[in-house]
This record gives C-alpha cells, structure tokens and sequence, in this order.
C-alpha cells in the first residue's frame, strides 16, 4: 500500500515508533517481488494477444485480400499511368511512362527490367552503383509497322556510366533500328529483339524503328566453271545478299551432292556438264534460286591425292627481344613417308590462327622440307619487342596437296627494359568460351600483372581465378555463370600498367552471357500481375500483424519500467529511514556515556562533603 503527502509522513512516523527494530530489515523487499511477478504476468499476457491480433490480420491478408484484388482485377486491363515508377532490383534504373498506358494479360517486374504483355524491357546502369539512371518512356507500340518506331524513350544517366538495352518480343518478322538522337547508331541482328548500349552523361532520346522484311533475297554464285574429275572445286555464294540479311546458304552441285554454307567445296566424280544451284533464304523464310554450269572433264594419267600429314609439335625453343626460334617434326610427302615439296609458315599479333584465318596471317619466310623426320628449326626475325605473336604451318607436296594446318604455338618477345616506351599498352582481344566458363584477355605487350590482376572488375561478382600464360596474355576461369542467364561484364581499370608503368589509357569493358536455368524462367513464367499483387498485400498484412505485436510489447515494457521506478523510489526511502535510526542510536549512546560520567563524577564529590 503506497501513501503520499502527509499521509505518508504519518505512517513513517508510526512505524519508527512502534517498530524501530523493524527498519533495519529490507521492508520493500516483497513488495518487488509482487511487482516483478505482476509485470511478468502482464507481458505474457500482452504477448499472447499480440500474436492472436498478428494471426487474424496475416490470414485476412493471405486469403480475404486475394481473393478481393482477383475479383478487382479480372477482365480488366492494367493502367499503368505516368507517376507509376518501376525500379528493378539489378537495373539500377527507374523506368517510367511519360503517358498513361493499358496493358491486358500481365506486368511482371524482374531483376533487370518489366516485362509489358510479354514485351521484356530490360535495362541495366553500368557501374551498378547510385544514383539510379531515369529511363521514360514516350512511345510504346512493339506492333508498330514499317518505318514506324516500337518503343522510344527518353534516358538520362551520371557521366563514365552505360545503359544496356534488352528488348525482345517485339515483331517476329521485323528488324529495327536503333537511334539515337534521331541518328542512326545501330541495327537488330536477330527478328523482334533489341540489344543495344549507350554511354553519355547528358539527357538522350533512343527510337526503335521497325524495319519489315519487304523481298526475297538475291542469289550469287562465284566460282571455276571448268573442272577435271576429282579436282576440288570452290564455289563461294557470299555475294547474295538481302536487305536484311541471308541466313541460309544450300547447294546443289548437280550429281545428287548437297552441302550448306556460304562458302563450299566439290570434287566430281565423273566428268560430264553440271549444274550448279544456290537457294540462299532471308531471315523471314523468303528464297531464291541461281544456276551455275560446271564442265567436268576427264582425270588426268596420275593424281597425288594424298597430302602430307600435319604438323603436331611445333614449338619454341628459344625467344628474344626481336626474334623467335621455331622447331617441328618435318612430315613426308604423302602422309609421313617421303620428302614433301614446301613450306607455309604463317604469324599473326591479332589473334590466335586457326583452318579458317590462317592464309590472313602474315607469311614468315622459310626452306624447304627435309625428309621425313627430320628435326627442322626457323629463326623467325625482324619482330617487334614485348609483343606477343601466334606461329602456325601447313605443308604441301608437288601437286600440291596442303596439309591442315600444324598446332598453334604463342610466343611473347622480351621485354626491353632499355628502350623507352613505344606508348601506352591496350587490351588486343578478349575471347570468351562458355562452354569452358573462361575469358582470354591478350594486351598489346607486357603487363604488371599485379595492376592488371587489381583492376579487374566481374559485374555481378562471381567467383574466378587468373593464371599468366604470359605477361600478355590472361586467363580467366570462373566457378559458375548460372544466375538466371543474366548478363556479366569484364571492366579492366584504367589501373592496368606495363612494364615501365604505364597504364591503359581507357579502362575497357566485355560484355558476356552466363548460361540460363530452366528454374529461373519458369519461375518468370508462373508469377504474372494478378498473383503477384495478392502476395504483396499478404506479405503487408503479415507487416502490419507484426507492428502491432511490437507496439504491445513496448506497452509492456513501459509497464514494466514504470514498476521499476516506483521500487527505486520506495527502496530509497527505507534508506532514509535506516539512516535517522542510525543517528537516533547514536544519540543514545551519548546520552548514557554523559550520564555514566556524570554518577562517576558525584560518587566522588560526595565523601569530601561529609568530612567537612
């Protein structure tokens, strides 16, 4: 029982009265107890009606709520107006109408961009970092017609950024131009989808303009119209052309031989006059047709057919700073047996030779074979130091018959730390092998390799590791690129150095593609508007469920402190109490040792005062 004012000091007065033996034990002690145990009691109970208050909202959210906003939306369209803004998780974007637009079936938002009745417009910022780029778009009608634009927009994103534009779904039987301020910048390359990016710090306007596929290509064919049997033929059809494209080469080369491709090869079997048709075909699935005339005469006495066989370990044995030393197995004439008749030695500084390139490579002059077996070694010189160079060859008889070409072998000059720097280094090339996960990065001569290795950049971040095949020459394999088929880009920093520490003049960036899982878009598939916006108005009333629970337990601690500080309050109050009967005791003793002293003092008084 807690009394104040006066009241209070009266009951404090009676207790030192009565029971002053009383105030030294700690009166206020059960008093907490009972308080501690009530507040307890209390919480519980608070607890307890939070959670039952928390669980009626969340099952009103997830089964009254969807079933209301199904209803709502049902055969009707999907207004999207001009203050609705779309900001993707990975686009670092916000995406827009500058009008009011109506979409019927579904509007689903991805990590990379919205996708508008099966319309995906993705976008992504690059670097991905604040601030967000503003993308609005003026004009949507992906059914546009010739000459009209799909989609055009207004972007505007910081300086030494990028905006990557992926739009697919649009017109199965279109192309589109991309521009860029009205100025033509770029065109599609595959039927109804856009991929596109563009790097400016100020405001822009991008148009896609449809371009429908109006007429059937036009065949070309190019090639010998004389012939003997068994003599390789090249007929090359390259020149048809189309004003969107050829897509399909097929020839007929009249003796029941079909092949496909733009370029092709024939030998005749028996001679005789032959007709030779090319059907080339057009994206849209429109053909046409030429005829060539083939006179095939009779095989000469003797045919070589048989060519030397490859070379398959040609190597380095020795590299300077302007010079690299060859060495290889010479083969034979026919296959490994003989002595074949030449030499084609080829080298190339723009990338990796192979059957396809290799007569563009520059030819590096050499002898003539040895016999079979032989050990053949070529001092190729007159090279440019700190360079890195690839090294193929093929062989021929007296025909001749040329071999494949041999193994490609890479050789990077010295570096010369005397001479002074021919200018700043650059990135050569980068190949990228999905099926591998692995980047090759090739720079124009010799690297610090630890400024390269700290200026590489994965966007998204993955996993990977490096390895040198040389100083100009980089490796790079990652553990996985499976994140929903998303798009990766390599940035290599305007840190990367060379030997004498000049850096790169420009950081470079590659765009690649990880390899897409069938979860991922089926998931993409099963979440349309109409299920998605009853899961965000359950997943709000689960968050209003859970505000509530936590404003009632706040209530409960504030019971809870309040308890507190009336306990604090009342325990110093008994303090007070113990230290006035201190001071009381102390009184006392006092008194009794003046009183002793005073009896002592009159005992002795009193036998003066009888003998006088």
């Amino acid at each position: 029982m807690h009394r104040t004012g006066s009241s209070e000091r009266a009951s404090t007065a009676s207790i030192r009265e009565a029971r002053p033996d009383r105030l030294l034990e700690p009166p206020g002690e059960p008093r907490r107890d009972q308080s501690a145990r009530s507040v307890r009691s209390s919480a519980k109970k608070s607890r307890r009606n939070a959670w039952w208050v928390g669980a009626v909202l969340l099952g009103i959210a997830v089964f009254a709520v969807p079933l209301l906003t199904g209803a709502l939306f049902q055969g009707q369209g999907i207004v999207i107006g001009p203050g609705v803004v779309f900001r993707p998780s990975q686009a670092f974007a916000d995406i827009s109408f500058a009008t009011q637009q109506t979409f019927q079936n579904a509007v689903v938002v991805r990590p990379s961009g919205v996708i508008f009745d099966g319309v995906a417009f993705f976008v992504e910022k690059v670097p991905r970092q604040l601030p967000r780029a503003n993308v609005t778009i003026t004009t949507w009608s992906p059914g546009a017609g010739h000459g009209s634009a799909a989609i055009s927009l207004v972007a505007s994103s910081e300086a030494n950024s990028t905006l990557w534009f992926n739009i697919t779904g649009l017109r199965a039987d279109a192309y589109y131009d991309i521009r860029v301020d009205a100025v033509q910048r770029a065109f599609s390359s595959t039927l109804g989808n856009v991929s596109f990016s563009w790097s400016s710090g100020s405001p822009y306007s991008l148009d896609v303009v449809a371009y429908i596929d109006t007429g059937p290509p036009a065949a070309v064919i190019a090639g010998r119209q004389t012939a003997t049997v068994g003599e390789v033929l090249t007929f090359d059809g390259a020149a048809s052309f189309d004003d969107n494209g050829v897509v399909r080469y097929q020839w007929d080369f009249g003796d029941g031989g079909l092949a496909e491709g733009p370029t092709v090869q024939h030998a005749y079997a028996a001679d005789g006059q032959y007709s030779v048709t090319l059907t080339v075909w057009d994206a849209v699935g429109k053909s046409n047709s030429t005829a060539m005339s083939v006179e095939v005469g009779p095989p000469p006495p003797t045919i070589d057919g048989i060519p030397p066989v490859p070379i398959a370990d040609l190597r380095t044995v020795e590299v300077g700073v302007e010079y690299v030393v060859l060495e290889w197995t010479a083969p034979g004439d026919d296959a490994d047996v003989g002595q074949a008749s030449s030499y084609d030695v080829r080298s190339t500084r723009l990338t990796p030779l192979n059957e396809t390139n290799f007569l563009d490579g520059a030819v590096v002059p050499s002898g003539l074979p040895q016999a079979a077996g032989a050990l053949e070694r070529l001092n190729v010189t007159g090279l440019t130091a700190d360079t890195l160079y690839w090294f193929a060859l093929r062989t021929s008889d007296e025909v001749p018959n040329w071999s494949p070409i041999s193994n490609v072998v890479e050789a990077l000059t010295l570096f010369n730390a005397t001479a002074p720097p021919s200018g700043p280094p650059a990135v050569g090339g980068v190949w990228y092998d999905p099926s591998e996960a692995q980047l090759d990065v090739v720079f124009s001569k010799s690297m610090n390799r630890t400024t390269v290795e700290a200026s590489l950049v994965i966007s998204p971040e993955v996993p990977y590791d490096v390895a040198w095949q040389n100083d100009a020459h980089l490796t790079i394999s990652f553990e996985s690129l499976a994140e929903e088929g998303s798009t990766y880009l390599l940035t290599i920093e305007d840190d990367a150095a060379d030997q004498h520490g000049i850096p790169i003049v420009s950081s470079f960036t590659f765009q690649f593609t990880g390899i897409p899982t069938a979860e991922a878009i089926q998931v993409s598939a099963e979440l349309p508007f109409h299920v998605v916006l009853p899961m965000l108005v359950g997943v709000a009333g689960l968050l209003a469920g859970l505000l509530l629970v936590s404003a009632r337990l706040y209530r409960s601690e504030r019971k809870i402190h309040t308890l507190q500080d009336i306990a604090m309050v009342q325990a110093r109050r008994i303090k007070d109490l113990v230290r006035s009967q201190t001071r009381v005791q102390t009184i006392q003793d006092f008194a009794t040792m003046q009183a002793k002293r005073l009896r002592d003092l009159g005992g002795r008084l009193r036998p003066r005062s009888g003998r006088r």
